[in-house]
């Protein structure tokens, strides 16, 4: 990914969790100039982000209930996020007691995400299994490693059989995504 669109979506999680964050903070925790975050917002908006500045120094938020969600974690940020408080425990007493309480909300929503995907994940394969006719022979489930390489990109080999009266055809069709 390119260092200005991960500076893009970095300004966007930043606003996000910092709704009022001024410029020049923006330009400080993405380690670019002040002149530079005014050109990425321009982008932004133009991409249809509303993002809203109160005026010179005053900060920007978003426009109505715009926000990025879900949280969209890779497998490694969540474990590196769930690694926090054994981190913190040497400095137990510097951390603010409403951190525990925020750190809770945010894994309670990540696990929340998770569930909710597996459960979107197995209504989409009840539902092709249930268009199956009572007529056909049952066949195993080929939609779920499908749907999983889907949202969890990865690469499948996948062989199709096509047979028609007089011969067989093999086809192999090789997803990436």
């Amino acid at each position: 990914m390119s260092e200005k669109l991960i500076r893009l979506v970095r300004i966007i999680n930043l606003i996000q969790s910092s709704p009022g964050i001024k410029s020049k903070e923006l330009a400080d925790r993405c380690e670019t100039t002040e002149r530079t975050i005014y050109r990425d917002l321009e982008i932004l908006s133009a991409a249809r982000i509303p993002i809203m500045s109160d005026g010179y120094g005053k900060g920007n938020r978003f426009v109505g209930n715009f926000s990025l969600y879900p949280l969209d974690w890779t497998e490694e940020e969540a474990v590196a996020f769930g690694m926090m408080p054994k981190i913190l425990d040497p400095v137990n007493h510097l951390v603010p007691p409403d951190f525990y309480t925020a750190y809770e909300k945010v894994m309670a929503t990540h696990q929340k995400e998770k569930k909710d995907l597996e459960d979107v994940l197995q209504k989409m394969v009840s539902i092709i299994q249930m268009g199956t006719p009572s007529f056909q022979e049952e066949h195993s489930n080929f939609l779920s490693p499908v749907i999983h390489a889907i949202l969890h990109p990865q690469t499948i080999e996948v062989s199709i059989t096509h047979k028609v009266v007089t011969s067989q055809q093999n086809v192999c069709l090789i997803l990436i995504i």
